[in-house]
């Protein structure tokens, strides 16, 4: 169940932890270890850049109920592909589910195994919601970034390699 909008203004004010009425990078990074989400201060700042509508760096709270549908949706396609809500790892069959789920139905096969190895470092084929959680921000970003190359939406774009690595630091 999707929380109310008075449930995510508590939350939000309980990360808010300087009382800014912004929630930067470090304050994301507790709020989730405190959740049970140990994800990195890059993966943190990723999660902060894909929702930052206007480029401050920092999430306000309109962009912090965003944030929380999109963590909210990760949830359910991983519980959805887990056959379970209270799974916590799935195999990368059902990873593959859950992000089809999410509408990324049109990764293949090569990509989709060169996607899991960069997800998996113990290469056990395992991912856990944090790792749900990595993978869902980057496509998210890659995809962002990738129609702002595409904007006729072709599928197909031709990059310089400053473009590329422009496009490459984006998603991370």
């Amino acid at each position: 169940m999707d929380a109310s909008l008075k449930e995510i203004q508590a939350t939000f004010a309980a990360v808010d932890e300087d009382k800014s009425g912004f929630i930067d990078v470090n304050e994301l990074q507790r709020a989730l270890v405190k959740g049970g989400y140990t994800l990195s201060l890059t993966s943190c700042a990723l999660l902060i850049r894909i929702n930052d509508n206007n480029g401050n760096g920092r999430i306000d709270f309109q962009e912090f109920a965003g944030l929380h549908r999109f963590l909210f949706q990760l949830q359910a396609a991983f519980a959805q592909a887990a056959g379970s809500p209270t799974a916590t790892q799935i195999n990368s069959t059902q990873l593959k589910s859950a992000l089809d789920i999410l509408g990324y139905s049109w990764i293949d096969g090569p990509a989709f195994s060169a996607m899991c190895l960069a997800f998996d470092p113990t290469r056990d084929s395992l991912f856990g919601l944090t790792e749900m959680i990595g993978i869902g921000s980057y496509l998210r970003s890659l995809t962002a970034t990738f129609k702002g190359f595409d904007p006729q939406g072709r599928g197909t774009v031709s990059l310089t390699m400053n473009q590329f690595l422009y496009a490459a630091s984006n998603t991370r």
